[in-house]
């Protein structure tokens, strides 16, 4: 019986193109604060997780938007970490409840800095 590959089974075969895109997501990355939620702009995963772990990005926590946004962003109460949302997270279709979510991280993100200093993510 074989086993379905795990993500680092997955993402040890994936290439990362070095002039893929503009650059944005990897310094959304590099930027974020320690321990921060990383909401990625799909469910596709596997790129943004090699992604930060090639930048030295073991921290994040890389999440599906549906994951992280839906039922307007409960998941996310009580983490008290920072949550990025992908730049390109704006460019899909996402349904009033992910919005609502959208709101929310706005407010945890206040709160947190209110905590922890101004640091921008």
């Amino acid at each position: 019986m074989n086993n379905p590959p795990t993500n680092r089974d997955a993402s040890a075969h994936l290439h990362v193109d070095k002039d893929r895109g503009t650059g944005r997501t990897t310094e959304q990355m590099r930027n974020a604060p320690p321990d921060s939620i990383y909401v990625w702009c799909n469910h596709h995963l596997d790129y943004p997780k090699l992604l930060a772990r090639r930048l030295d990005r073991y921290d994040l926590r890389i999440m599906s938007p549906s994951a992280a946004l839906e039922r307007g962003g409960e998941r996310l109460l009580g983490l008290h970490r920072y949550i990025v949302l992908d730049h390109a997270l704006w460019d899909h279709a996402i349904s009033t409840e992910m919005h609502q979510g959208i709101v929310r991280v706005r407010h945890l993100n206040s709160d947190w800095q209110s905590r922890n200093g101004s640091r921008n993510g």
